[in-house]
């Protein structure tokens, strides 16, 4: 699958080359968060899934192969539906129109609804496509063939459906609950056709179509209704007191097979029923082996023939053989679920941690198709990274209670395990590299230990102490030789710095507050020897002020700036990032002052870059994915600063 880009670049001052042409090669490593549609056509399966729209074939074995994907910024609850050969997806106010009739999917339109509210349900027929936005109760009707408006005043209630030219829908009678029936031959005019009582006031969140039967899911129970005479529908019964449901409760989807349904709410709890006598359905079981598929709201379900796909916000595609009903035997895993969290460079790996698919995967940089590879997985979490020129460690959770560090030993050719040393229960939450010295950092109390790291990669503890809560060590450049430990901790609200020698026994040589200029400062970044970034928050913005330093603990205002964007400390640079945006923009700090010296839009969510100047490489990291990019690095102001003039992304399950 090739895509070629072709950008153009506009900079507010002329630093760079033109550059147009773009070649686009391969992705290194993606991922999407399976709270998603599950939607079938023509032996394809579609999902809507946070970062992007994909697109699988179903092999003959029910596996699915990735055919295509359209990366994407937004999410909206509203959940995908197709149409004839046509599949419509929320993003944010926007409605994508893509084509699926041919090989690989393809955005044809864009529906802009220019409303600040979220899309809230899409439903449709032959002749029309319909749209809600959320909180409201009437929708929006348009032609499915020209997508021209035909009406914005259709009463429909927050949630219901249309089958053929019948609409079902939900009513609100005091403390009651009712289905609507009406026929919309006449969009314009809907005829009530019948009106029925459902019960005690629940939402009607979703409606399911078996022979003469409706099945309406609602927030703690099902209803079953006799639809064989649309003017006298009548309740057959309602599951209810359906086991493990949880306080705060919502149905969010349901499938049929053979005398089986199969739902799920919004922690993926699977329950199965047998309804070969519909006036009694019997539970036969519930499923909640699925935590990491948990917190969905679109009830990511589908069956397809005798095959049972199922996901949710933090999990892979699972996919199960229906004819085991009602036992579950998952068959495979597919996709690539969760969301990029912690990642590191260290030459020539870049590894990185997901959110939810808890594993770690690393790739070589010097490959011209790098092979993703696993270098470990937990059921629970992982720490962020360290690395000096031939170690990585980090701190894996092993079960709910203790902690273990792993250390391991790089070089061009592999990365081994060396040690892994089991720490029991403890607080850690940090490990870090620093000269020849191994740190572990709690979160309160603030225990901090020390250990040199023997020629055996065993350790030898040479410095224990407590420094407040959740103490970390600040960030620096290269740039920055003052031979300290620089130690930023909490006491209640406020927070401190401790400057430490950096030999044993580590003692206390500066402490000072970082309530600096009359604001409390979130962090400092160390540039260099006299020069320091101090940053404090508000809400979704960064100020960030320059500073002249003289060591131990006096600061001279420079400059400042203030940005509605997340910074990240480089050597030479500091890049800044928004949600929703893939535009980077580039800071830096010579001439005493924080100014934009270039920014450039990747055309999806990025966080920040991974700089291989010896290789002429740049990486793009997001929430969703890493590109490759190459580029020239040109010497300004006495530092460097990509041309980006080809880039590839590397694509790989």
């Amino acid at each position: 699958m090739k895509k070629v880009f072709i950008l153009f670049f506009i900079y507010p001052i002329i630093l760079f080359s033109f550059v147009e042409n773009l070649e686009f090669v391969q992705v290194a490593y993606r991922c999407a968060s399976y709270d998603a549609t599950m939607l079938e056509h023509d032996n394809k399966l579609y999902l809507d899934a946070k970062g992007a729209v994909e697109e699988y074939n179903i092999l003959e074995d029910g596996s699915l192969e990735l055919n295509s994907y359209i990366d994407r910024f937004y999410y909206t609850p509203a959940k995908a539906i197709i149409l004839g050969d046509t599949l419509f997806v929320g993003d944010d106010s926007k409605i994508f129109v893509i084509d699926i009739s041919e090989n690989e999917m393809n955005i044809v339109d864009t529906i802009e609804t220019y409303s600040p509210y979220s899309l809230r349900m899409f439903v449709g027929n032959d002749d029309y496509f319909v749209y809600t936005w959320s909180s409201n109760t009437t929708s929006t009707v348009l032609d499915r063939s020209t997508l021209e408006l035909v009406t914005d005043e259709l009463s429909t209630g927050r949630y219901y459906t249309i089958k053929d030219t019948i609409l079902f829908s939900e009513i609100e009678c005091a403390d009651s609950s009712a289905l609507l029936i009406e026929s919309i031959n006449d969009i314009n005019n809907p005829v009530e056709i019948a009106f029925l009582l459902t019960g005690e006031y629940q939402e009607n969140l979703s409606y399911h179509f078996k022979d003469s039967y409706l099945f309406i899911l609602r927030n703690r129970e099902i209803l079953i209704i006799d639809i064989s005479d649309l003017e006298n529908p009548f309740i057959v019964t309602t599951i209810i007191n359906i086991p493990y449901v949880p306080m705060s409760n919502y149905l969010t989807n349901l499938i049929f097979y053979e005398n089986y349904i199969m739902f799920t709410n919004q922690e993926s709890i699977l329950w199965i029923y047998d309804i070969t006598n519909i006036n009694e359905p019997q539970l036969v079981s519930v499923i909640q082996d699925f935590e990491q598929a948990s917190d969905t709201s679109k009830g990511p379900l589908i069956l397809v023939d005798d095959d049972i796909y199922f996901s949710g916000t933090e999990s892979n595609i699972y996919h199960f053989d229906a004819t085991y009903l009602p036992d579950i035997e998952i068959l495979g895993e597919y996709g690539s679920g969760g969301s990029f969290f912690y990642y590191e460079y260290f030459h020539p790996y870049i590894i990185c941690q997901k959110h939810g698919v808890r594993e770690l995967k690393y790739f070589n940089v010097t490959e011209d198709e790098p092979v993703v590879l696993e270098l470990d997985e937990s059921e629970y979490s992982f720490s962020r990274f360290t690395h000096n020129d031939s170690l990585l460690c980090y701190l894996l959770r092993e079960n709910l209670y203790e902690d273990c560090l792993k250390i391991y030993h790089y070089n061009e050719n592999e990365i081994t395990l060396v040690n892994e040393i089991p720490l029991g229960t403890t607080n850690y939450r940090y490990v870090n590299l620093k000269n020849d010295y191994l740190i572990l950092m709690g979160y309160n109390p603030g225990t901090i230990k020390i250990y040199e790291i023997l020629p055996d990669y065993s350790l030898n503890e040479i410095g224990n102490f407590i420094l407040g809560s959740d103490p970390n060590l600040l960030q620096q450049t290269i740039h920055f030789d003052l031979d300290y430990l620089y130690i930023k901790y909490e006491v209640g609200d406020n927070n401190f710095v401790s400057i430490l020698e950096s030999q044993s026994p580590f003692d206390e040589v500066a402490n000072f507050s970082l309530n600096l200029f009359g604001v409390e400062q979130s962090s400092i970044f160390l540039l260099s020897d006299d020069r320091v970034i101090l940053r404090s928050s508000y809400g979704t913005s960064s100020r960030l002020r320059l500073c002249n330093y003289n060591f131990p603990d006096q600061f001279e205002l420079l400059d400042t700036i203030t940005m509605g964007r997340s910074f990240k400390l480089h050597d030479d640079l500091l890049t800044g990032s928004k949600s929703y945006s893939g535009e980077i923009e580039y800071y830096t700090w010579q001439n005493d002052v924080i100014e934009e010296i270039y920014n450039y839009d990747f055309g999806v969510e990025m966080s920040d870059n991974i700089f291989v100047p010896e290789l002429n490489k740049l990486y793009a990291v997001g929430k969703y994915n890493i590109i490759e990019y190459t580029c020239d690095y040109t010497d300004v102001d006495n530092f460097e600063l990509p041309i980006v003039s080809t880039g590839y992304e590397l694509r790989n399950y």
